[in-house]
Order: structure tokens, then sequence, then C-alpha cells
């Protein structure tokens, strides 16, 4: 499923906040997909992001390596990424900790640098993780409902189509749109990493 939108008011400042034209969103359906995605689309030279959830932190071995591949990461610096992806994982389970559920906010101050540092490298590389969890953490009180697709259908409704209509959510700070910025900041950004 393929979808097409105008992305609006998104950029840094409320004060010159204006649309992002020209923008494509692939509902690749999971993150495997989306690493199969971005790697062709980048060796033609077109700025491919991945929005993933933090569960990637769970892909070791050949898929953790599919996903640096994808992403055009050097290969010199696969070792130290998988070691420090194994490293966050391993927080996680040993503190029984849900990652879905609370994401980065779960973990302890040192380990929460630890990971923003990580998820930082992967910006950098047009890798974007979820740092809350999952998509479905965003908007909260919109109330949307389900996972995936059907959670994803909820929150557009909810959202409105009617920019001059009482129940329109506008894009705001943090959440969601900051994401987003973040996002579309490297696709702007012509030093980007990751693409050919």
């Amino acid at each position: 499923m393929i979808e097409r939108f105008t992305l609006k008011y998104i950029t840094d400042s409320p004060s010159k906040r204006k649309a992002i034209h020209r923008m494509l969103f692939i509902n690749a359906q999971n993150k495997q997909t989306i690493r199969d995605i971005i790697g062709p689309l980048r060796t033609f030279g077109i700025p491919a992001a991945a929005a993933v959830d933090i569960d990637i932190l769970k892909d070791g071995g050949a898929d953790w390596t599919g996903w640096l591949k994808a992403a055009h990461v050097p290969d010199t610096l696969h070792g130290g990424l998988g070691q420090h992806r194994g490293n966050l994982r391993k927080c996680f389970v040993d503190g029984e900790l849900t990652m879905k559920d609370g994401g980065v906010g779960l973990l302890r101050e040192d380990d929460k640098l630890a990971a923003t540092d990580f998820f930082d490298q992967l910006d950098r590389y047009g890798v974007f993780a979820v740092r809350k969890g999952e998509l479905e953490s965003w908007l909260p009180e919109l109330g949307a409902k389900g996972k995936k697709t059907d959670w994803t259908i909820s929150a557009l409704e909810k959202m409105g189509s009617d920019r001059a209509g009482s129940a329109y959510v506008k894009p705001g700070d943090g959440d969601v749109w900051e994401y987003i910025r973040t996002i579309v900041a490297w696709i702007r950004d012509p030093a980007r990493k990751g693409t050919a």
C-alpha cells in the first residue's frame, strides 16, 4: 500500500511552519520489508528513511547486518554498532522491560544515555527508531485503537482532514511532530549519511 501525503506545518519554528511537498510514505507492513525497500532506493540516490519501532534492537546477526547494509553504514562500523545494539537489548531483557511499552524511558539513566547515543547514530544514517517504543505510543490523547495499520487508520481518522473543523489536529511540538522533523532534516541535508 502506498500513500502520498503533503505534510503541513512541521518545520522547526511555529512561526515559520510550512508544508513539505513531494514526500511519499510507503507502508511496508513490517520492519524486514522496510529494510528491503530502503536499500535499493538508496542505491538509486533516493533519500529513503526508515521509520521503525524500538524493537529493531531485537534484530541480531544477519538481520542486523542487513539493516546496516541497507542503510549504507560503512562496514567498519558494523561491529561496534552490533555490540552496542546487543548491550542495549540486554538492558531490556535483564531488567525484564517490555521495550515497546515505554522504550528508552524505561532504562536506568546511564543506559538511557547509551540508548540515546545509539539511536542518534542510526538517525545519522536515516534509520529512525521510535524511542518511546512503537508508533502506537504517539498522540495518546487521540485514543486511537488497534495495532499497526488499524492504529494508523484510527489515528488519521481522529486527526480529521478538514483544517477548518474544530476536531482537526494541528501539528505541534514534541511527540510524532518532532520525530517527523528529524526525518525531514535528514532528507533535506545534502551531507546526509547513508545514500549513494
